[in-house]
């Protein structure tokens, strides 16, 4: 997902789908007669959804770290759980 979401970034030149959406909307703005490629909206979804689900990828894997300190810390260095 990192490597999609930095695909993006090169191809286009900007950070985030907003950029690009703001950018291509300055470029017709000041622009409006001249021949451009224009961004379509399916490409700014999959940009949104990918980065939308790395999210929530470091969020599970930030859960389960945590999970795993937590539960690390129940247990004494015998083995046994504290009660």
């Amino acid at each position: 997902m990192r490597d999609q979401l930095n695909d993006y970034r090169a191809e286009y030149g900007v950070d985030s789908p907003e950029e690009l959406t703001i950018e291509q909307a300055n470029q017709t703005l000041s622009e409006p007669t001249s021949e451009q490629s224009e961004i379509d909206a399916e490409t700014i979804r999959d940009w949104q959804t990918t980065r939308r689900n790395l999210a929530f990828a470091n969020a599970a894997l930030s859960i389960a770290n945590a999970e795993r300190f937590v539960d690390g810390d129940l247990h004494s260095t015998d083995g046994s759980v504290p009660a």
